[in-house]
């Protein structure tokens, strides 16, 4: 994650580790440029883990929400490069969690950069302050987007694909949560428990 300003994120203190017993990907998602209609669509997985964690779990945005308006405040986070080099690669991953924040920027702006590829998967966001560098990375991928709501935190994406990191005024993009609850819903049992209708 590129910022100008990052702090460390400790929601999920004390640190431990957990390995993952199978990582479930979406059928539909399909990288291979010889064979995909859209490399970068239904871009989500689920990650079983080996034992139970005791962790409060947040709640995700569910399905039917309205899309996020233009300019929504959200937190990003991950453990993703904090720079590039000259090369324009990216460069030096965080040892911490950081989190930053983001606001949600119109379809229209969203496809000015990326074109055909948006889909109604995927919504995007961009730095807070005009000009300012803060992004996600390589190495952010997979992790979530959330909002601040009146009750409490939704995650309302995750982490996807973009261009070079920390372009300014360059948003990135993220799959939509609530567009894929039911790919979420075969896996995980009472996911409808965790879903949560956005004020």
């Amino acid at each position: 994650m590129q910022a100008e300003h990052l702090e460390v994120f400790n929601m999920f203190l004390p640190h431990f580790s957990v390995k993952a017993k199978q990582v479930i990907v979406h059928p539909s998602y399909n990288p291979d440029d010889l064979t995909s209609f859209n490399t970068e669509d239904f871009d989500i997985a689920l990650v079983e883990l080996e034992s139970t964690v005791n962790l409060p779990p947040i709640p995700l945005a569910a399905y039917g929400d309205s899309p996020l308006p233009d300019g929504t405040e959200t937190i990003i986070m991950g453990w993703g490069s904090t720079g590039v080099d000259a090369d324009q690669q990216s460069i030096n991953p965080s040892n911490n969690l950081l989190q930053a924040q983001q606001k949600t920027v119109s379809e229209s702006q969203c496809s000015f950069f990326y074109g055909n590829t948006i889909t109604k998967n995927m919504f995007c966001a961009g730095a807070i302050q005009a000009g300012s560098t803060t992004d996600t990375c390589q190495g952010d991928s997979g992790s979530p987007m959330l909002v601040n709501s009146t009750s409490g935190f939704i995650q309302v994406g995750i982490v996807s694909f973009g261009g070079i990191c920390g372009i300014p005024d360059e948003p990135a993009v993220y799959t939509r949560v609530s567009n894929l609850n039911n790919f979420i819903s075969q896996y995980v049992t009472n996911a409808v428990q965790l879903y949560q209708q956005l004020p």
